[in-house]
């Protein structure tokens, strides 16, 4: 499996959780399946911070994304998702982060130095 940056990478403000604000950090990916199986991405992972995340594939036959194989030699879009609790340094300000996809196996596919940069609001 490898992970190639795809569109971008983005976060913004998202919700409250125990009372303390959270970033949303989302990422799209185009991953190939390289190997002689079917591969299952069932979560993913940044470094830095070192938090996991979530992980939605579209694989071109289904109009919703979801948790779906990708057969061997074949490509899809991944969408992942991270939560963290929200800090003065990131305001305004881009993120940098490998970010891992893992598949059934265990196995984690490194796409590395992701540009998170903030969604403007108007």
């Amino acid at each position: 499996m490898k992970p190639f940056p795809g569109v971008g990478a983005s976060w913004t403000a998202a919700t409250i959780v125990s009372g303390r604000p959270m970033i949303q950090l989302s990422a799209e990916l185009s991953v190939v399946n390289r190997s002689a199986e079917k591969i299952v991405l069932v979560g993913a992972k940044l470094k830095k911070p070192a938090v996991k995340g979530l992980v939605r594939v579209s694989d071109g036959a289904h109009d919703m994304g979801g948790t779906f194989p990708i057969d061997p030699s074949r490509s899809a879009r991944a969408i992942v998702y991270f939560f963290i609790p929200a800090s003065p340094v990131l305001t305004a300000t881009t993120m940098v982060s490998d970010l891992g996809v893992t598949d059934q196996f265990g196995n984690t596919y490194w796409a590395e130095k992701i540009r998170f940069k903030p969604v403007e609001t108007r």
